[in-house]
């Protein structure tokens, strides 16, 4: 029995380590209902992101950056809403006239794994991403296009943003383009989840990984023992 007990425990600790996924297409909280509007989500681990959106008039002569509408959709999840965009347009994550941001800072470090995109149909899902540690907002006065990471040619789904390392903040963004006119600006889509690696997220006592996989083994063994027991 307690070679039993032993491997239901260890088996458990294995479960609580698994990854988060935060779900933008629905829930939350929403503070705003103008320009500058933060969306705040929370995770069942304790873990909460505030979400906003901004926008960045590419124009080489007289860049700047600009609070924006962060949406939120059932179907496909956040987008962004700046002021060029008029009521009839697409609502998405673009580069059509300024470039879209949208900006996630989280209420701890974490490990940022992947989000889930839904790329708009005949359009392209080519995208920028920053992270660091920070408690601010982006105040830069030019495009972020120094330190990041740009990924070409994604589609609808999970697209992977390893290699981030512990952050506490992301930035990502349409492909910033220079604002020439003979540019090809044709990215538009929308976020519908995060998903964050699962180390960092356990309850208090659990172990993490190479302990978690030791307990692992241990359950192994504790199953093993207790068919022994039975014979």
């Amino acid at each position: 029995m307690k070679a039993i007990l032993t491997t239901a425990a260890a088996l458990a600790l294995v479960v609580q380590a698994q990854a988060v996924t935060i779900d933008l297409r629905t829930g939350g909280t929403n503070t705003g209902d103008d320009y500058g509007n933060v969306r705040t989500f929370t995770t069942a681990t304790g873990v909460t992101v505030e979400v906003s959106a901004w926008s960045h008039k590419t124009d080489s002569y007289n860049p700047y950056w600009a609070e924006a509408y962060l949406g939120q959709s059932s179907d496909y999840g956040l987008y962004n809403v700046n002021d060029m965009k008029s009521a009839t347009e697409v609502k998405a994550i673009d580069n059509q006239g300024r470039t879209d941001y949208v900006q996630f800072k989280f209420s701890e470090m974490v490990d940022l794994d992947s989000i889930y995109l839904h790329v708009m149909q005949d359009w392209r899902g080519d995208f920028d991403y920053w992270t660091e540690t920070t408690t601010g907002d982006y105040e830069g006065t030019g495009a972020p296009d120094a330190g990041g990471t740009s990924v070409a040619n994604a589609g609808s789904g999970w697209v992977s943003l390893n290699g981030s390392g512990d952050t506490n903040y992301l930035l990502i963004g349409a492909e910033y383009g220079s604002g020439r006119m003979d540019q090809v600006r044709d990215d538009q889509f929308k976020i519908g989840k995060i998903q964050l690696g699962g180390d960092d997220y356990q309850p208090s006592g659990v172990p993490d990984g190479g302990a978690t996989v030791a307990m692992l083994g241990l359950a192994l063994i504790g199953l093993a023992g207790a068919k022994r027991l039975k014979r």
